[in-house]
């Protein structure tokens, strides 16, 4: 009969758990929220006495939520999420020591999770269960000797780089991110109530990006040194007043230098978050998003690897040049061998897609599908809650016309990243193809917290006008819209020429319709294909071309 399991002693349970609170407060878990669920639920196991008997079906099921018909012998899911568990505490203790209690560990072959008293780190692996091994004989020890002082040298070519690795990587946090440090607002005033609301407002949005890791300061505690030296900081002041006013300040660190400032106004003094969030909105996304300021910085100095490859994704969606498709075409498969992450697997269900519109015959077209969703799926299954593997998953149901999981992926996409515009956009074009009402708004949204000049979502709302025969909105977008500076010219001008086209405007449709003849022949030759990798359905693109074809252009 089993003994019935013992739980640990509550002083040693106290102190795992003030251990796990700082491992799960961490910028290597903030962001990882299987990872944090996975670890609680093996310490509440631990604590409870069940550590030893944990097997791969109760992890999977009861601690990463797969279904209850979960079959272990077919699927090394948890092993794998294990071994990515066990990868993420190493890069936190690689970058902040233990709290007094000690540091968490998880044993190689086993689910119990342990309190080390002591300072090793054991490398991780993919597996989880114990290996059997065989005796051992002369020659595997020769081999074995040779193998460790080749490790030796290894350890010590490390040492040596860690000593040389140029600044760009000294101050990268474990998810290799760079950390932005928001700094401790100040006020001429003894009531910090509303710099206490600007502050979580901007800490909210801002660990929201994909491209750096986020921390916080107070004035009145003294620097951790122990901490990752940030690369960046947001400097927060607060002019109070009737009518107070928020002056943002981004400075790149070591040598210090200002990259950009900006000031808004506030509701009033007694502003709650909700009313303070969309004043910043456009602050946030400026300096958060995928292609704003501290994207541009970090594009211009990083080396090859995942982090530039993850970059060029958003580079490659706002300019659509041959050099960044190609550059991603090259670097994508590398980097998920690297660091698998869900922008990466995003980026690649993405660019097989963008493959569709030169597909010859239906099975290449469907074998590209079946690559862009397992992409999709692979995404969501590093992190389901990450919004570019969500809108990966919305994208490929909308062109597969699967539009109640197009729709439910869309919102939650956009619920989950309101500071990426490149996001609310898509969501929006996704509710479009679907015929959904709220696409007018997410693109709206798009374009507010947006803020450049050029208008680059304003050929989405073109899109909605046209699908709704809305000539007033069709007038207003593009009235607003400007060409791009570089990039996108191919979609700014035939948009345009199909707006101009449902409105009657014949001189400036054929006007956009000749500088697109000139910027792309292949695009004026196959609009359909070209708005298929834009992601329109083919159902908006026929419209567009039927408004073109009115007058005489597109085939007509």
């Amino acid at each position: 009969m089993m003994a019935a399991p013992r739980e640990m002693d509550p002083i040693e349970a106290a102190a795992m758990r003030d251990e796990l609170a700082l491992l799960l407060a961490s910028p290597a878990f903030s962001r990882a929220p299987i990872m944090k669920r996975l670890l609680e639920y093996l310490v509440e196991e631990t604590l409870a006495g069940r550590g030893d008997q944990l097997k791969a079906y109760s992890v999977a099921v009861d601690g990463l939520g797969r279904a209850p018909d979960y079959d272990a012998r077919a699927d090394s899911y948890p092993r794998v999420q294990i071994g990515r568990l066990r990868r993420l505490i190493i890069e936190h203790y690689a970058q902040a020591a233990p709290g007094p209690a000690g540091r968490l560990s998880i044993p190689q072959g086993r689910y119990r999770v342990e309190l080390d008293r002591g300072s090793s780190i054991v490398e991780p692996d993919e597996t989880t269960e114990p290996v059997p091994t065989a005796p051992a004989r002369k020659p595997i020890l020769l081999w074995a000797a040779i193998g460790a002082a080749f490790a030796i040298v290894i350890a010590i070519t490390a040492v040596i780089a860690l000593v040389i690795l140029p600044r760009h990587e000294e101050v990268t946090s474990a998810s290799g991110r760079p950390m932005l440090e928001l700094a401790a607002a100040s006020a001429n005033t003894p009531d910090s109530e509303l710099s206490d609301q600007v502050r979580a407002v901007l800490l909210d949005g801002l660990r929201r990006s994909a491209v750096f890791d986020v921390r916080t300061t107070r004035s009145v505690l003294p620097p951790d040194p122990k901490a990752t030296e940030a690369r960046y900081r947001l400097a927060v002041d607060i002019t109070p007043g009737n009518v107070p006013r928020v002056t943002l300040r981004l400075w790149r660190l070591s040598p210090d230098r200002l990259l950009w400032s900006g000031g808004y106004a506030l509701p009033s003094a007694n502003a709650s978050q909700a009313e303070i969030a969309p004043r910043l909105a456009s602050a946030i996304a400026l300096i958060g998003r995928a292609d704003g300021l501290v994207a541009a910085q970090e594009y211009a100095s990083a080396p090859d690897g995942p982090y530039r490859c993850m970059l060029t994704y958003p580079r490659y969606r706002r300019e659509r040049t041959d050099a960044d498709r190609g550059e991603l075409e090259h670097c994508v498969p590398q980097s998920i061998r690297q660091a698998d992450t869900p922008m990466l697997q995003a980026t690649a269900s993405y660019l097989a897609l963008d493959r569709l519109s030169g597909s010859k015959g239906a099975p290449q077209r469907n074998a590209l599908l079946i690559e862009a969703q397992t992409h999709a799926q692979l995404a969501t299954t590093i992190d389901p809650t990450d919004p570019w593997a969500v809108s990966a998953q919305a994208r490929v149901a909308s062109v597969q016309k699967a539009c109640p999981r197009a729709v439910r992926n869309a919102i939650a996409s956009a619920d989950l990243a309101p500071y990426e515009p490149v996001l609310l956009a898509d969501a929006g074009v996704f509710l479009l193809n679907c015929h959904d009402e709220r696409a007018e708004k997410l693109i709206r949204d798009a374009i507010t917290i947006d803020a450049g000049p050029e208008g680059r979502f304003y050929w989405a709302l073109v899109l909605v006008a046209i699908e709704r025969n809305d000539r007033a909105l069709a007038a207003e977008a593009l009235d607003r819209m400007t060409p791009p500076v570089i990039g996108r010219r191919p979609r700014y001008h035939l948009i345009t020429a199909a707006g101009f086209a449902m409105l009657g405007d014949v001189t400036r449709a054929r006007a956009a319709w000749d500088q697109l003849k000139a910027a792309d022949p292949g695009v004026a030759a196959h609009p359909d294909q070209y708005l298929e990798r834009t992601g329109i359905s083919p159902e908006i693109a026929a419209r567009v071309i039927a408004d073109l074809q009115k007058i005489g252009l597109a085939g007509g």
